[in-house]
């Protein structure tokens, strides 16, 4: 018992730290559109699901919304994201016990401050932006319970942002640890 107890210590610390260097990696890597990050961690039973998408492919908007249509976009987001099935299906032995987003934030904090993206520079398909563009992310984590592992998961994501063609996924789980790379038509996660 001793031991399992703390096989999820460490396991719980791994998934902690790995949340931590994600969350940096995602704030400083360069910011590119069409392309999403998603961690996955289990600890025993308890499984997170967190996503970071930039903005523009998931409200077609970067900025605070200015327009009730922007309002609007982010409602409908924000509706998609706590009904989980558009992000992703899960085993039904798995109970969503939270789900976290920054988007009711984004109708709290409109900005007067204008929207600048300057697109200067190009390398092959990638955008480099210049340092006064500021970029936005949407991030959203889905906290569960599950009574036995889950061995694999759908991501559904690609259907509710159109212009999103790569997902890159990390996991960090009991059985295994890993990445891979989730396209339109490849989004199924096998942990």
């Amino acid at each position: 018992m001793k031991l399992k107890s703390c096989l999820g210590i460490i396991v719980a610390s791994m998934a902690a730290n790995i949340s931590v260097v994600w969350s940096a990696y995602a704030q400083h890597h360069a910011h590119i559109h069409s392309e999403g990050q998603l961690l996955i961690a289990q600890d025993d039973n308890a499984w997170r699901f967190e996503f970071v998408l930039p903005a523009a492919d998931m409200l077609g908007f970067e900025h605070a919304p200015q327009t009730q249509a922007e309002v609007d976009t982010v409602k409908r987001l924000i509706k998609d994201a706590e009904r989980v099935t558009p992000f992703l299906v899960l085993p039904k032995q798995c109970k969503i016990t939270q789900v976290m987003h920054q988007l009711r934030d984004k109708l709290t904090h409109l900005s007067d401050e204008p929207y600048e993206h300057d697109h200067t520079k190009h390398h092959q398909d990638e955008h480099e932006h210049s340092d006064k563009v500021s970029h936005t992310d949407v991030a959203i984590a889905y906290e569960m319970e599950c009574r036995s592992p889950i061995k694999s998961a759908d991501i559904q994501l690609f259907s509710l942002a159109s212009s999103l063609t790569k997902l890159q996924v990390q996991w960090i789980t009991d059985a295994s640890q890993g990445a891979l790379i989730l396209t339109p038509n490849a989004t199924e996660v096998r942990l």
